[in-house]
């Protein structure tokens, strides 16, 4: 028989190395290195994840390792682990968001994104938001409005000491055919002849102004520009000095005002609006806003990450080795090793000890649970056969805080994937 009696028997009686948390006090100067090699690492996952590599080597002298996992949609975490060779270590992890970032020139309104399909659906189906329609030429002057300013073809919008919460669109972003060659005489028009402020509703988080196929410009005359979100359009004319909190992007050549203002427009680039669709020619090439994750999120993100190291140990050694390997799991004792054929832990590539998980010691968060392991005919074991295969699927349910992870071992690939 395979190795499930072996390992789901394997005893835990493995000494831990101790992982010192990011926020103790430095224990000693091996440790402060430690922590400038755990950012140096964190750096290097950001860089190749942008390169599309899943699981990285270590970037330096072995006592550093990097995994980059994918959580869904556009972030990925990065975790970045230091060992130390008295045994004391560094665990430290980052969420990272990839941005959407043109690759070229705009030449067209095409090359500008477009509100999804969904979002368009939803939008117009939900009778809370107001619509308002702009044909021929309209002038607004000295109000206050709300909801969804919608402008036709051909149409002429003239502001003046206007406030709006919500956006401005033309009509043809709520449709999904192609834009085609911009035309000035069909082109919607946004003009400011006076003040502006937009303060973006929940309907439209982030958006200010999308006109891809129209122009945004302003008249002669006095006047301030206040937008609380992105401003896109074919053509954009800001002669008003104002702010613009936001990504600001358009076909032709801007021409703004001296004093408009366009807070970190110089630094990391800007998460864009999420509702919005990017064009195929644009690509995830810069990496946006990062943070650590807290609280349940965090310990259950790093529990996933370790379990997720794991077994992709245990497959990679398998295929190499060329016979079964496995990790098997203490639900009970909240621990897990990664074993050989002989259910004997196999060496850890950082501490060189047992490759043993304890989730209760300190260097794990706390309360961590290793709430349900099903791995079908294994049991509290995911096994892989020479070639890296799984000798059955099954899942594994970490929980913190109330909130619940699950790790999904596919029984035809043998990769894993998660979900809240």
């Amino acid at each position: 028989m395979l190795l499930a009696a072996l390992l789901s028997s394997l005893a835990f009686g493995y000494a831990q190395h101790v992982t010192v948390s990011r926020h103790a006090a430095l224990a000693s100067w091996g440790t402060l290195a430690a922590q400038e090699s755990c950012q140096s690492a964190l750096d290097y996952g950001r860089h190749a994840m942008l390169n599309g590599v899943p699981v990285l080597a270590s970037p330096d002298s072995g006592l550093t390792a990097v995994a980059v996992s994918s959580l869904g949609s556009d972030r990925s975490a990065v975790l970045a682990r230091t060992m130390l060779p008295e045994g004391t270590g560094l665990t430290r992890l980052l969420e990272v968001q990839l941005l959407p970032v043109p690759t070229q020139t705009p030449t067209e309104p095409d090359d500008l994104p477009r509100l999804s399909p969904p979002t368009v659906t939803a939008l117009m189906g939900d009778p809370a938001v107001t619509k308002t329609w702009i044909t021929g030429d309209t002038l607004l002057a000295d109000t206050d409005l709300s909801g969804l300013v919608i402008v036709r073809d051909g149409a002429r919008l003239r502001v003046d000491n206007v406030v709006l919460a919500g956006s401005i669109v033309s009509e043809r972003v709520l449709g999904t055919a192609p834009f085609g060659p911009f035309g000035m005489g069909t082109a919607p028009e946004l003009v400011l002849e006076g003040s502006l402020r937009i303060e973006p509703g929940a309907f439209l988080p982030g958006l200010a102004v999308l006109m891809p196929d129209g122009v945004v410009s302003t008249a002669a005359g006095d006047g301030r520009v206040q937008l609380a979100g992105d401003v896109l359009a074919h053509g954009l004319q800001l002669g008003f000095d104002g702010v613009i909190h936001g990504h600001l992007l358009s076909v032709s050549d801007p021409v703004l005002a001296p004093g408009l203002d366009l807070p970190g427009a110089a630094r990391a680039p800007l998460p864009w609006t999420p509702n919005l669709v990017p064009p195929d020619s644009w690509d995830t090439a810069s990496v946006g806003s990062s943070a650590a994750p807290e609280g349940s999120a965090q310990a259950l993100t790093l529990a996933e990450l370790t379990l997720g190291d794991a077994l992709d140990t245990a497959r990679a050694r398998a295929i190499a080795e060329r016979v079964p390997h496995g990790v098997s799991f203490d639900p009970a004792g909240e621990r897990l090793a990664v074993v050989a054929r002989d259910g004997m832990p196999v060496e850890h590539p950082l501490s060189h000890g047992p490759y043993v998980v304890d989730f209760s010691s300190p260097g794990h968060p706390a309360g961590l649970d290793l709430l349900l392991v099903d791995l079908g005919s294994t049991g509290a074991a995911a096994v892989f056969d020479g070639q890296g295969l799984p000798m059955s699927g099954g899942s594994v349910v970490l929980s913190h805080g109330g909130q619940t992870r699950t790790l999904v071992l596919d029984a035809a690939t043998g990769y894993w994937s998660s979900s809240p």
